[in-house]
């Protein structure tokens, strides 16, 4: 069964490395993608991306996934993360996966608790 990973935020380009990686694996399907702000997602209509949901809530509710994918600005990284955690979804998101102490505490904590994998894109040699 393939690994179903669903996509949070496409306001950092990096995140862009990854979906491409993922879209060239037989053994991963991207299930859905959603971008919140308009203005960002309207600059996705001439990428290979297809847009699913335009709310985070909407899409954790209505999709079956294993993984999310966070590629938001910074400041919104640490909620979306955790949001996913609670959802009983592992994570993954580039650097840095939040901004505050408190979400990383949170976020470890979650991760710790009900066996979720945290996931960080440090290289970025196929960027």
């Amino acid at each position: 069964m393939a690994l179903r990973v669903a996509f949070i935020g496409f306001r950092h380009g990096h995140i862009h490395s990854l979906c491409d990686l993922l879209k060239a694996r037989d053994d991963v399907e991207i299930v859905a993608a959603c971008e919140e702000d308009p203005e960002a997602r309207a600059g996705l209509a001439d990428s290979d991306v297809a847009i699913t949901h335009d709310s985070y809530e909407a899409m954790l509710g209505d999709v079956e996934c294993d993984v999310i994918a966070c590629g938001d600005y910074y400041g919104a990284r640490g909620e979306e993360l955790i949001r996913a955690l609670e959802a009983g979804r592992h994570v993954i998101a580039d650097k840095p996966l939040c901004t505050r102490i408190d979400e990383l505490d949170r976020i470890e904590a979650l991760a710790r608790d009900r066996g979720l994998c945290v996931g960080c894109m440090l290289d970025l040699a196929n960027a």
